[in-house]
């Protein structure tokens, strides 16, 4: 239920706004080798060795799509909004994975692939990259201005194991819970994105009554769910 606040004027009764619940993913093309100068920049900005602005004005120069991504964070992170950043790591995990010969499988799960680790060695330190990502993405959103309910990591406790989800797939199924779900990657990369959604809903939405709503256009995924996929150029 809102809460009510009167002013003193004439007696006016207003509502406060809704709190808007808003996920945030970033891809891992919008973070292509920068994971270890996000936790560089992080620490640094903990140490106080460097500011707010130093920090955008080195993504600028360095990182423009990052920049423009982290930007539009910003500008949509309202007073009534509660914000929440998926942040994964796949492509460290590769790295990992290989440097201790842990073997894996990609499996099709609908439009996604989804990576089935087959060691215990794998699953723990994959765990343990993601984790430390979760870290270094919340002290970089403080060292950025942004004060966020949390970075969350696609590992998540499940029966007492860290379940580890695909981030394009956790962020499609935040639908039932966010209000509003931004999927931000480079531009040329966003109607294979929109495509593959479109696809995993094309059966519709059925309603309580009984009525069909179509799934068929990057807009329907918007209006109806509350998915946007957003595209930044790198120059």
């Amino acid at each position: 239920m809102e809460n009510r606040i009167a002013t003193g004027r004439k007696g006016q009764v207003l509502r406060k706004p809704k709190v808007r619940r808003k996920l945030y993913k970033l891809t891992g093309d919008l973070r292509p080798n920068v994971d270890e100068i996000i936790a560089d920049l992080a620490e640094r900005y903990n140490r106080r060795e460097i500011t707010t602005t130093q920090v955008w004005s080195y993504l600028r120069r360095e990182h423009l799509a990052l920049f423009k991504a982290m930007k539009f964070i910003k500008k949509g992170v309202g007073l009534h909004h509660d914000p929440v950043m998926v942040v994964g790591g796949g492509t460290q995990i590769s790295e990992m994975l290989k440097e201790i010969g842990a073997k894996y499988e990609w499996v099709s799960f609908g439009e996604f692939s989804v990576r089935r680790i087959l060691s215990e060695e794998g699953r723990q330190e994959a765990t343990r990259i993601l984790r430390e990502n979760e870290r270094e993405m919340t002290l970089f959103l403080v060292a950025l201005g942004m004060t966020f309910k949390t970075a969350q990591s696609p590992a998540i406790p499940f029966g007492g194991i860290d379940f580890h989800f695909n981030t394009d797939i956790l962020a499609a199924l935040a639908f039932t819970s966010f209000h509003e779900i931004d999927i931000l990657t480079l531009s040329n990369r966003v109607s294979e994105k929109e495509a593959a959604l479109i696809k995993t809903f094309e059966k519709g939405i059925k309603t309580s009554d009984g009525r069909i709503k179509k799934m068929q256009t990057a807009k329907d995924l918007w209006k109806k769910l509350g998915i946007k996929i957003v595209g930044f150029e790198s120059k």
